[in-house]
């Protein structure tokens, strides 16, 4: 605002320094107090806003200052520019019609009067324009009547131009106060928005992180928790073996220390599943046929990698996405290692008009889906990851028949 002002007094001094030579030069050095005056009222304005440190000074009253300064100053020179009196003593001494030498400069006065109370308008809204607009139509108006009272006539054309002036006084402010007021309420609005959209990000990424405390909690329960509760097991039964059947006691040190094992590999397991991102660094295809592979090898199962997508790692899935493809994966395949007792495990991942589809299969001990043992959350898991990103999860089994996970994504990029 100050730059804009700063901009309008650069713009009026570049505008009557000329003006004042040419005068001079035309006239001579003016000697009328009435032509002084006239020069210091429109320097007086300029000068406040271009002298240094009196912004500083006047902290918050130095814009209101100003621009009263640039409306009160153009305002009065608007209506002397009208002075009958004035125009004579020019025509004496030129031998020039004021009217002709003048008339665009009077039209840029009232253009630079229209300027302050604009901006007083985007500053103050539709009160300080009122204020503005008035203040500069009672000076306008007061100059008349003082022009009035001296030379015993208004200036001519002053009550012609009088309701077009004063209507675009009114009329051009007030338009630019009501759009200014428009965009900080756009401009409300959208920080409203914006600290919504925090909170909604800030709200799924709580959520997000409780989920994975759950996921975390049900995996340590299942895997860390289950062989230490064996290894306490074990060492209770060592101590009650100690004095009695040493033999037998170190049987039971053996079983322990297979279990103590057993946790171990399960918590490395865990931690390392937590750090990488396979999917995200390999691709959803790699990743699923590096999984299946070291499945494999560290079960000794055989398994089956069928992929019915041309290339499954060019789909176009979120990585959130594939990672928790990746972990339900997984965790099936953590299922089967413990509870299936299977010999061939299967994975196919197949993409038909839009649905991509993830299946998992055993030919294991099966189980009934709807009578669950407690303490088997990696299901629950699983269809917790697969609601996260918008997926269904499906599980078939029937004791003795095997096991199949069936994971469907409906996902638009991927076709």
């Amino acid at each position: 605002m100050l730059r804009l002002l700063r901009l309008v007094a650069l713009l009026m001094l570049l505008t009557l320094v000329p003006m004042g030579i040419a005068l001079m030069s035309v006239t001579g050095l003016p000697n009328s107090w009435l032509w002084w005056g006239r020069v210091g009222l429109a320097l007086l304005p300029n000068l406040f806003v271009l002298l240094p440190g009196l912004e500083r000074r006047l902290g918050e009253r130095y814009l209101p200052i100003a621009l009263f300064l640039f409306i009160s100053a153009f305002a009065i020179e608007l209506t002397v520019q009208s002075s009958g009196y004035l125009a004579r003593q020019f025509l004496l001494q030129t031998g020039r019609d004021p009217n002709n030498v003048f008339s665009s400069w009077r039209g840029e006065t009232f253009l630079f009067l229209v300027l302050p109370i604009v901006l007083t308008a985007w500053v103050y809204g539709r009160k300080g324009t009122i204020w503005a607009a008035t203040w500069a139509a009672l000076l306008h108006i007061a100059g008349g009547l003082w022009l009035w009272q001296r030379d015993g006539a208004f200036p001519e054309g002053y009550w012609k131009a009088m309701p077009v002036r004063l209507s675009i006084l009114y009329a051009v402010p007030l338009l630019v106060a009501y759009l200014a007021a428009r965009q900080r309420q756009q401009h409300q609005a959208l920080e409203a928005a914006h600290r919504q959209l925090q909170r909604q990000a800030a709200l799924t990424e709580a959520l997000a992180a409780s989920r994975e405390r759950n996921r975390l909690a049900r995996e340590l329960h299942d895997t860390l928790a289950h062989s230490l509760a064996g290894l306490v097991v074990e060492l209770e039964a060592v101590e009650t073996l100690c004095d009695v059947d040493p033999l037998a006691m170190r049987a039971e040190l053996r079983r322990a220390k297979q279990l103590a094992r057993e946790g171990l590999d399960e918590a490395r397991k865990a931690i390392h599943d937590l750090r990488e991102s396979p999917a995200q660094d390999m691709g959803l295809g790699a990743a699923l046929r590096q999984a299946m592979n070291e499945f494999g090898e560290r079960t000794g199962l055989e398994t089956r990698v069928e992929f019915m997508a041309s290339e499954p790692d060019a789909l176009s899935l979120p990585p959130a996405t594939a990672d928790t493809l990746y972990h339900i994966v997984q965790e099936a395949l953590t299922n089967v290692e413990r509870h299936a007792q299977a010999t061939v495990v299967t994975l196919r991942l197949q993409l038909t008009s839009g649905t991509l589809t993830v299946q998992v299969s055993d030919d294991g001990v099966g189980f009934e889906p709807e009578h669950l043992p407690e303490g088997r959350y990696g299901l629950l898991g699983m269809r917790e990851r697969a609601a996260a990103i918008g997926a269904t999860l499906e599980v078939t089994s029937a004791p003795g028949a095997g096991t199949t996970v069936t994971v469907h994504l409906t996902w638009p990029a991927a076709l």
